[in-house]
């Protein structure tokens, strides 16, 4: 995990690289900051201690609000997420993208930091407003949000055939691990629906073309669009899952009832043939024996006919 803190000055629509601290830069980008840094950039732009405490964990808030900083005035903070897809757990895929801006001023705190610095530099010639810079940085990571969730549909399609085929182990746990994905997905994107809504209906947001902030809406109404459809098509694949395991343990019942009340029919004549008492039949035949063998046989053969032709549904 690479930790970096990098400065920046926007001149003439250009990234010049600072060294002199955050105060005199235009452009902070922070990634994976250690308690340190952190610490640092709170006492530098006169912020909460706890404005980073989450910075990189799945459990971090998207949340909008101002925030009130003597050495940063004007500021707003928007968290919002990025999807990282060569990560390997859902947890760590869904990174929190912190963003503090005013006027003249944006930091930027993302596990991908080179890729929002690749963004924001090929949006400078359209604009060095930060919070432009941070409209393209939100649309951005709307997209890779929209590329994750994608991912995950042939993966249920293939789960879909699977229910239909069969059942095994390995399905009822990929069906399991896609389940829990996409509950992280969807919790996350509920809190940064309430996000986006509270920033596109602030003041701030005015400042923005309408365009703009009906993409951004547009794009977060899809995500959540896609998630749902993803969930529901999950909840109907397990819900086949689970028809398809009931149906098979009821023949598997079936069979062992059947299966039981033929062995009692047998069990009940030789135990009625084996009787220490007068009076029973062919006692003394010298056919007695396969007489009996006989009227067993034919009682199984009358049990199994009426069995496999009876109609469970009645």
């Amino acid at each position: 995990m690479k930790i970096m803190l990098k400065t920046y000055r926007l001149r003439d629509r250009q990234l010049i690289e600072t060294n002199g601290g955050t105060r005199g830069a235009n452009l902070i980008l922070m990634s994976n900051p250690t308690t340190q840094e952190r610490e640092h950039v709170c006492a530098q732009l006169n912020l909460e201690p706890i404005t980073f405490d989450y910075a990189n964990s799945a459990e971090e808030v998207s949340r909008f609000h101002r925030l009130y900083s003597d050495r940063m005035p004007d500021a707003y903070l928007l968290v919002v997420y990025d999807f990282i897809a060569t990560r390997k757990t859902i947890e760590d895929q869904l990174s929190p993208a912190i963003m503090i801006f005013n006027q003249h001023q944006l930091l930027v705190c993302t596990a991908d930091w080179s890729s929002a610095r690749e963004v924001i530099s090929h949006h400078l010639d359209e604009s060095d407003q930060p919070l432009q810079l941070v409209n393209h940085l939100v649309n951005y990571w709307q997209d890779h949000l929209m590329d994750g969730l994608r991912a995950y549909k042939p993966e249920i399609d293939r789960l879909d055939q699977a229910a239909n085929a069969t059942i095994e182990n390995q399905e009822l746990r990929e069906l399991t691990d896609l389940t829990r994905q996409l509950v992280f997905f969807e919790h996350t994107m509920d809190d940064q629906s309430s996000a986006l809504m509270a920033f596109t209906n602030s003041l701030q947001a005015n400042r923005l073309d309408s365009t703009e902030v009906q993409t951004m809406q547009t794009k977060q109404r899809r995500l959540n669009k896609m998630i749902h459809i993803c969930r529901d098509l999950l909840e109907s694949i397990s819900g086949l899952f689970l028809g398809m395991m009931d149906n098979n343990l009821n023949h598997l019942m079936k069979f062992l009832d059947s299966a039981g009340l033929i062995i009692a029919i047998g069990a009940l004549v030789t135990g009625l043939m084996g009787m220490n008492v007068g009076g029973i039949p062919w006692k003394n035949d010298v056919y007695g024996f396969w007489i009996i063998f006989a009227v067993i046989i034919l009682a199984l053969l009358v049990a199994i006919h009426y069995l496999k032709n009876k109609d469970y549904s009645k």
